[in-house]
């Protein structure tokens, strides 16, 4: 015979659903958080100090680098052009 304390507790950690539940929508995978963001419609043109610097995600030396339209999203363009460190041109 099951102990009725025993029985009690379970009930309560474990209720029953009282109505189905709706499904949750499906997890955004990690590498697909770049698809949607909205991406840069311009190239840049960046040069770095001497030293090199990182901003965005990508690291500017001396020489120019050029970062096609569509390869970074706008906000990596805006934290780009706003870094007084890194010459900016926009293409």
């Amino acid at each position: 015979m099951a102990d009725p304390v025993i029985a009690a507790a379970a009930a309560t950690q474990n209720p029953p659903p009282s109505a189905p539940q709706p499904a949750a929508p499906p997890a955004k995978a990690k590498g697909n958080a770049k698809a949607a963001a909205e991406m840069c419609p311009y190239a840049l043109v960046v040069r770095g100090p001497r030293q090199g610097r990182w901003r965005a995600g990508q690291h500017f030396g001396p020489t120019d680098t050029t970062l096609a339209a569509g390869t970074i999203t706008v906000e990596q363009a805006a934290e780009i052009e706003a870094d007084g460190a890194l010459s900016v041109r926009k293409l």
